[in-house]
Parts: structure tokens; sequence; C-alpha cells
């Protein structure tokens, strides 16, 4: 079966916000890959698609407008991260919306000291709890994307313990959008568990790593979990 037929049930119950191409920080910014990028709505036509920079080029002085006009002429959204700002797999927290159907926003933590480090669980490379001024510096350009998209969807890839959802609930806090309590800390884990089988546990769907569209009710998702590059 096709990508694109395995994941036309999600797009036709209203479920699909937008599928993201993340790109490692071995893809240069070379006109063979920018090639690469606008055939990308031909490959899925008619779904929304994002794209996600891990390389620096794309997004520095040289290259930033280049790259944006790019995708606002595929019409690709293009994905803006928060990430520690050191070395050329990087990319710098460039504000933009270049599709209006959607703006999307990933917040990967600013943990220098694991950046780089490609083995081992990615929860300990995403090891991150914002501070209430790490967040603030987000509200201005959320508040922008609201305005500038139909939705706008905000993700928490800080996946040790129960940080995604305490860290998207403060920034929740700052955008003055309603959410279910925060949940107590302890050792990272969330402390309300229930059983799914005997032996095995699972945690409650309510919280998510990330946030919902800005103009629609809150509703939790399942927090991704597994090793991202």
């Amino acid at each position: 079966m096709a990508f694109g037929e395995a994941i036309a049930p999600l797009a036709e119950a209203g479920k699909l916000g937008a599928i993201t191409f993340q790109f490692p920080p071995s893809y240069r910014n070379t006109e063979e890959h920018r090639d690469y990028l606008r055939l990308l709505p031909e490959l899925l036509p008619g779904y929304p698609l994002a794209v996600e920079f891990r390389r620096r080029d794309w997004l520095d002085e040289e290259g930033a407008e280049e790259t944006l006009a790019l995708l606002r002429d595929a019409g690709l959204s293009y994905t803006m991260a928060d990430e520690p700002q050191f070395g050329s797999g990087s990319v710098p927290p460039l504000y933009a919306v270049t599709n209006p159907r959607v703006a999307i926003v990933r917040f990967h933590g600013r943990n220098a000291a694991t950046w780089y480090r490609f083995t081992g669980s990615s929860r300990d490379r995403f090891n991150w709890e914002y501070s209430a001024e790490e967040l603030a510096e987000w509200v201005p350009k959320i508040d922008a994307a609201r305005q500038a998209a139909q939705e706008v969807h905000v993700f928490f890839n800080t996946n040790y313990g129960n940080q995604g959802p305490r860290n998207a609930l403060r920034l929740m806090d700052q955008l003055r959008l309603p959410h279910p309590p925060l949940p107590e800390t302890g050792g990272g884990r969330l402390k309300d568990r229930t059983r799914r089988a005997p032996g095995r546990w699972h945690r409650p769907r309510l919280l998510s790593a990330g946030m919902p569209p800005a103009r629609r009710p809150w509703h939790g998702a399942r927090h991704r979990r597994g090793h991202e590059r």
C-alpha cells in the first residue's frame, strides 16, 4: 500500500494536521536538494505538507530568503524550531509562515550538551525544562502566526518523562489558552498511571507533547516517542 493511501483515513476523518518532512544535518542546501523540495507536492498531492530543516545553511543570513521563497512557491509549510544554537546541525529560531493553511512550531529544548549525541535514548538528548523567559520569546511569534495562518500547531519534543506536557501547558498559560491541570513533578514521570493489561502500564492520553490548532478547543494526543535526528 502506498503511503498516501495508508494515511487517507486520517485525512478523511479530519485528524491529519500536516505531513512533516524532516531533513537531517547532512541535507545540504544545494540545487539538487532544492529541486527535491519542489517535487514534494507532486509526491503527495492534496495533502498539507511541512518541512523542517536541521542544517543551518538553509536558514542562515545567506540562505533564509531563498529557502522561504521556495517553500511559499511550493505551498509547503515552514516548521519553526527552537533548539540549541551552535554548529551547522542547528537552525536559528526564525519566524515565518509560508502557507496560510497551517503554521508549525517545534520545541526541541536547548540542551547543548546532548544536541549532537545520536546514541542512547532520545529522552536524554532532548531533556529540557523550559523557563518562563525562554517560552516568552515565542509568544509574539505564535500570536503573529495565529493571525497569519488558519491553524497553528505547536509541538514539544522534550520527551524526558512528562516534560513535554509540562512545557506545553506552561506555554499555554502565556498564550492565555485553557488547559487541564499541570501534572505534578516526580522524577520526570507522570504519577497518575492506569493499567492496560496485567504487568503493563500506559500513560494517560489526556496530556500531549504538542499544542492544538490555535482556533480550536484543546484536545490531547498521544505523545510521540522514539529517536529523532
